[in-house]
């Protein structure tokens, strides 16, 4: 994980990259934006699950562990992006990826602004599995 810049209210943003599979390999990056004027983003919200019960997604060229059902949800989220006219990208906010859980000052500050990152989403996507 790159640092982020508390002080400039910085948070990441996942980029689910298009594919024209349904169940292609989940190819992601990580971007990072202000709380100050961020760009479009959606937030995702949804259960982290079995931390025991993972699958593997390319972030950054790194092979990254995540849930099974976080992975269920991205796949759903990237499937209905592929569905409609919008074709690209998809720019998430997911706090089990764009939070460094390894980083206890990170994820309290992170925590502490969850409010307004879910404020400042173009829409929050519920995923109850």
């Amino acid at each position: 994980y790159r640092k982020l810049d508390f002080d400039n209210y910085d948070f990441r943003v996942l980029v689910v990259k298009f594919s024209d599979s349904d169940e292609g390999k989940l190819d992601c990056c990580l971007e990072h934006e202000s709380l100050i004027n961020p760009s479009s983003y959606l937030a995702l919200s949804y259960c982290w699950g079995d931390q025991n019960n993972s699958r593997s997604i390319q972030i950054g060229g790194y092979s990254v562990e995540i849930t099974t059902n976080l992975a269920a949800a991205l796949y759903a989220v990237r499937r209905l992006r592929c569905s409609t006219a919008t074709r690209g990208p998809v720019r998430l906010w997911v706090d089990a990826i764009c939070i460094n859980q390894a980083d206890n000052e990170e994820r309290s500050n992170q925590v502490r602004n969850m409010r307004q990152i879910y404020a400042k989403s173009s829409e929050v996507l519920s995923w109850v599995g």
